[in-house]
C-alpha cells in the first residue's frame, strides 16, 4: 500500500505516528506478504501506528500482535480493532518468553536499549523465509539500534539475509539540513529475511 493510501486511511492519526514516509511503505509492503497462520508482531507499540499499518497491509485472516511496556494506545483504538490486532501491555522479552506462534514479521521499534535483546528473545519465532525489521537505525540517535546490533554481525551471519541496510550518509545529511519525515526517500528500517 503506498504512502498516500495509507496517509488516507489513517487520516486523523496521521500526527500520532512517528514513522519516516519511507518507512510506512516498507512496513506495508512486509506486512502483505506475510502469509497465515503467521503472525506480525510489532514490539513497541507507543500510539499503535505501525500495528495500524501492519492491520491495512496484512491479508485479512492475518493477526497483529503488539507489545509494549506502556499502553499509550486509546482504548477505543484497541476496542476497535481487538478482532485483528492482539494488544499486550507488558516487557517485551517476557512476551517473547511467553509466544507459541509462528512470525512472519517481526517489527522491532521498543526501547532502543534493549534491540539485542528483543531480537534475542523473538527471533526464535521467526518462520524460514520471514522478515525482521529494526526501526531507527540511524547514527542520529544515542544507543541506537544500529549500536545495539554492531555484535550482531549480519553479513556473516548464515541465518539471515541482509535485504536492505539504511544509507547511514543520505540520513545524517537530511537530518542535518532539517528535511522532513515526509520529504526523504530513506527508510531508517533494516530489513533481514531468515534463512
Amino acid at each position: 500500500m503506498t504512502y498516500e493510501a495509507l496517509q488516507e486511511k489513517m487520516a486523523l492519526r496521521m500526527n500520532e505516528i512517528r514513522l519516516y514516509k519511507k518507512d510506512f511503505e516498507v512496513l506495508s509492503k512486509y506486512a502483505a506478504l506475510v502469509e497465515s497462520p503467521n503472525w506480525c508482531v510489532d514490539i513497541g507499540t507507543y500510539m499503535g501506528g505501525s500495528a495500524e499499518i501492519m492491520m491495512l497491509s496484512s491479508k485479512p485472516d492475518v493477526k497483529i500482535y503488539t507489545v509494549d511496556q506502556r499502553e499509550m494506545v486509546s482504548k477505543e483504538f484497541q476496542e476497535r480493532n481487538k478482532d485483528k490486532i492482539r494488544f499486550d501491555f507488558i516487557d517485551s522479552r517476557h512476551a517473547g518468553s511467553l509466544w507459541n506462534k509462528p512470525v512472519g514479521m517481526l517489527f522491532i521499534d521498543g526501547d532502543h536499549y534493549n534491540a539485542r535483546k528483543d531480537f534475542d528473545a523473538w527471533e526464535k519465532h521467526v518462520i524460514q523465509g520471514g522478515y525482521v525489521l529494526f526501526h531507527d537505525f540511524h547514527p542520529a540517535i544515542p544507543l541506537s539500534v544500529r549500536d545495539a546490533l554492531d555484535v550482531l554481525n549480519i553479513d556473516s551471519n548464515s541465518k539471515y539475509k541482509l535485504l536492505y541496510m539504511p544509507d547511514l550518509g543520505k540520513i545524517w545529511d537530511n537530518y542535518v539540513r532539517g528535511v522532513g519525515q515526509d520529504m526523504t526517500d530513506e527508510t531508517v528500517i533494516m530489513q533481514l529475511q531468515k534463512l
